[in-house]
């Protein structure tokens, strides 16, 4: 039986002048198969990559999963997630390279099926691989741990999805006498999920120019 796996791609274009600039994007994804509703820790919702507000030398990844998390939500302690750096070689198509030698990955596992997990980040960079370790606590803060450059994140979080439930509904049915102009009401107010958040040196990238992909696979 083959691997489960659920991706979310964001092509990311690096240059010395504009350190990081997405080409292209997903909108949010909420549990949309069989596969996720039965697996929602594995359930990617969305995948953001950015330069830190704070140090544009660096490279941020963030990967939620399971939307509509409660305070007692944890990682499974059966998935790998995944983040897939490859490499751009032609800026006309965009298309990854399938070389596996020009790919790098940072994988962040969990182990534990208390609220206090413990959350394993194996970054495959440029360079030797490095791994960074920590406690996360659910319900709470989460945890994280940082070395040199390399940090990481995981806990819940308010999740970033706006849906304004009325609107879908008037789209739906066609509603010609809906207010545009009113302002939107968010229905998912409130809701979490479970956030993985990485960060290095964009130093460490193989070549200036990157595909992201944020993926969750099944443990053998």
């Amino acid at each position: 039986m083959g691997m489960k796996i659920r991706t979310k791609a964001l092509p990311l274009l690096v240059s010395l002048l504009v350190s990081m600039a997405p080409a292209a994007s997903l909108a949010s994804d909420h549990a949309d198969g069989p596969s996720t509703a039965l697996d929602r820790a594995g359930d990617i919702s969305d995948l953001y990559t950015f330069t830190s507000p704070k140090d544009p030398d660096k490279v941020v990844l963030i990967m939620n999963v399971m939307p509509f998390a409660s305070r007692d939500s944890l990682f499974s302690d059966k998935v790998n997630y995944r983040f897939r750096i490859r490499a751009i070689d032609d800026p006309k198509s965009l298309a990854p390279s399938s070389s596996t030698k020009k790919e790098q990955t940072v994988v962040c596992t969990f182990a534990g099926k208390e609220m206090k997990q413990q959350a394993t980040c194996v970054f495959k960079l440029a360079g030797a691989a490095e791994t960074l370790t920590f406690a996360t606590v659910s319900g709470t803060i989460g945890g994280q741990a940082q070395k040199g450059d390399l940090q990481a994140f995981a806990g819940l979080r308010s999740d970033p999805f706006f849906s304004d439930f009325e609107r879908t509904a008037n789209n739906v049915n066609n509603n010609s006498t809906m207010d545009t102009k009113a302002r939107g009401s968010n229905g998912d107010q409130g809701a979490n999920v479970l956030s993985i958040a990485v960060q290095f040196s964009r130093q460490r990238l193989i070549t200036p120019m990157v595909a992201i992909t944020a993926q969750t696979t099944r443990k053998p």
